[in-house]
This record gives structure tokens, C-alpha cells and sequence, in this order.
């Protein structure tokens, strides 16, 4: 049995070989490693032989699948040694046959094995297995959408029970932020939304210095309040109306309660009663006309002014049991 070798330390004699020859171009002067075993592993629905290599790699042969699914070989290996990346990573390892004799044969480590999959040409393969390729590319589009888009791909087929990290978000705090990264996405138009989505995480990951699962659980909010406020290309956001807001100090002349020149007394009853002007009050209405929310604000002043009546009228009636009169205004100087 012969040494497993990559195809990068022979890759320069192999231009001229007939892919019949290239396994024993490829393996010539090689040792005896320890045995490799093959066993049977589910791919997508079939079972497919693994081999497990000296190193304990998990290997693939290529022959024999290009055949299965009508692909020719000498055009397929011709392909692996062109891509920058599968060509890198091919192995040739020796195995026994079932008559007995040794066999070279070219593999790719499983993991590269979707890949070189996905680029197949769906119109080279025999027709009855084309519907499943074509669905399997599928797949393999929306996996990495998924993946640069969200952070990660989930294979619905093969979803495991999600565990938190200890001390980081909790599943439920994760699809919270997931939920609202694809709300703010989802808004967008469509050649705008991978865009958005990639900004989101990547300022996440830069924020904390981790991935989204890891951040610790104490750090939920921040982490809502910084993909809430991300501006993404592409986003709507409305110009706001500008506001003519001006209540100076010299507002409260119009009320006539100005006593002496340059300054203006205000006593308790300019701050309540229904046919009191409020500067506060009229300030909330010209917000609320602009589309600003501030109700609870409105409410906090109403609230005041009551209980400032309910306290002015329970002082007037504590003076006059005492018989006494009380000063009934602050003096502000104006500017």
C-alpha cells in the first residue's frame, strides 16, 4: 500500500497524462503507510464509500462518482486540477480492489466534496438524477445567502437543539437580535438587503469582539440598541419637518403677568387651570403635530398641575383657618 500524495507535488508532469495514468505518475517513489479503512457515510440520501486515510483524513473517491452520475472523468479531473482551490487539495491513495490487486485512486477530502458538486455542469450529468442536482444547487445558493447574510446556515434537515454559551445570549435573546437584523434587512430593496445584512453582523462582531452568540447576556440591550441604530444603504429615512420652537422667558408677557418692568411673578395659580396657558403644553402639541410621540411627557405635566391645585387650594384653606396671608409669588427677573 503507497503513500497518500497531493497532486501539487506532481501537478507539473501530469499536463501530458491520460487520466488512466495520472494515479501512477502521481504515486511513483512512494512508502508503505498504515492501512486505510473505508466505510459507508450518508451524502445527501446515498450512501457513499469514505475512505479514512494514514493521517485519518476523510477521503473521497472521484472516479467513481463522476461515472455514477454520467460525468466524464478525464474532463472532471481536467477541471479539479484547473480550480485554484480543489487542485490544492487532491489526493492520490492506494487501496485493494475487490479482485485482490491494488488500486490508485484520485480523492478530494469529503468537506471539498459539496463544493466541487455545486459547480458541476447539471447538463453533462444523466438525466434522471438532473431534478435532484438542480435542487441540491438550490440549497447550495440559499446555504450561503444564509451564511453571509445571517451569520450562519442551518440544514433544516439536520437541525440540532441550539444551547447558549454560558454567560452569553440566551436562544431567545439570539433570535431577537436575529429578528430584528432581518427586519431592518428586509426593508431594503433587494440588491441592497446582502449589503445590510453583512454591515449588521460585521458591526455587531467589531462592537464586542465576538460573534452574536457569544456577546454575554448582560449586553442584550446594547447589542439591540446598535443594530437599531446601524444606518444601511439604502434605508429610507424621512427628513424631518424643521421646527420653529422659541419660548423664551418673555413668552409669559402675554399672559399678562407682567408686574413691573423687566421682570414677570408667577404665582400658583399661572401654572394651573384649564384656561391657563402652558408653554410646556403648547410645546408638546406643536411636537405631536410633527409626528413625535411625547405623551408621557404631556401626562407628567397635567399630572403636576393638578396636584398643585389640589395643594394650592388645601393651602388656602390651612391660611385661612390660621388667619394668616402668605406671600403668593416668586419674583424671576428677565433677560
Amino acid at each position: 500500500m503507497k503513500k497518500p500524495q497531493r497532486l501539487d507535488h506532481a501537478g507539473a508532469s501530469e499536463d501530458n497524462v491520460k487520466p488512466e495514468q495520472e494515479m501512477n505518475v502521481m504515486s511513483k517513489n512512494s512508502t508503505v503507510p498504515p492501512a486505510v479503512t473505508q466505510a459507508a457515510v450518508d451524502f445527501h440520501g446515498h450512501a457513499l464509500t469514505v475512505i479514512t486515510g494514514h493521517a485519518g483524513e476523510h477521503l473521497v473517491a472521484m472516479r467513481p462518482i463522476c461515472e455514477a452520475i454520467g460525468l466524464d472523468w478525464a474532463s472532471q479531473f481536467a477541471r479539479i486540477k484547473r480550480d485554484e482551490v480543489l487542485h490544492s487539495t487532491v489526493v492520490v491513495i492506494t487501496t485493494d480492489a475487490q479482485d485482490g490487486k491494488q488500486r490508485e485512486v484520485t480523492c478530494l477530502p469529503l468537506e471539498y466534496l459539496n463544493g466541487w458538486l455545486f459547480g458541476i455542469d447539471v447538463a453533462r450529468c444523466r438525466e434522471e438524477i438532473r431534478p435532484a442536482l438542480i435542487q441540491y444547487k438550490r440549497e447550495c445558493y440559499a446555504a450561503l445567502a444564509a451564511y453571509w447574510q445571517q451569520g450562519e446556515a442551518i440544514n433544516p434537515r439536520k437541525v440540532r437543539k441550539a444551547k447558549a454559551l454560558p454567560g452569553a445570549l440566551t436562544i431567545e435573546q439570539q433570535d431577537a437580535i436575529k429578528a430584528l437584523v432581518k427586519s431592518r434587512v428586509d426593508t431594503l430593496p433587494h440588491d441592497k438587503q446582502g449589503g445590510a445584512a453583512i454591515r449588521c453582523w460585521s458591526s455587531l462582531k467589531s462592537k464586542f469582539g465576538c460573534t452574536y452568540k457569544e456577546i454575554p447576556a448582560e449586553q442584550f440591550a446594547d447589542a439591540l440598541s446598535l443594530v437599531a441604530r446601524i444606518e444601511l444603504d439604502g434605508e429610507y429615512i424621512p427628513k424631518l419637518e424643521q421646527l420653529e420652537i422659541s419660548y423664551p422667558a418673555t413668552w409669559w408677557q402675554s399672559t399678562k403677568r407682567q408686574a413691573t418692568p423687566g421682570a414677570v411673578y408667577l404665582d400658583a395659580a399661572s401654572l394651573y387651570g384649564m384656561d391657563i396657558r402652558s408653554p410646556s403644553l403648547a410645546l408638546f402639541s406643536q411636537l405631536s403635530v410633527a409626528g413625535h410621540v411625547v405623551e408621557a411627557c404631556r401626562m407628567e405635566v397635567l399630572a403636576m398641575r393638578h396636584h398643585l391645585e389640589v395643594l394650592t387650594w388645601f393651602a388656602r384653606d390651612v391660611q385661612a383657618m390660621a388667619g394668616r396671608s402668605a406671600s403668593n409669588a416668586l419674583r424671576f427677573s428677565l433677560p
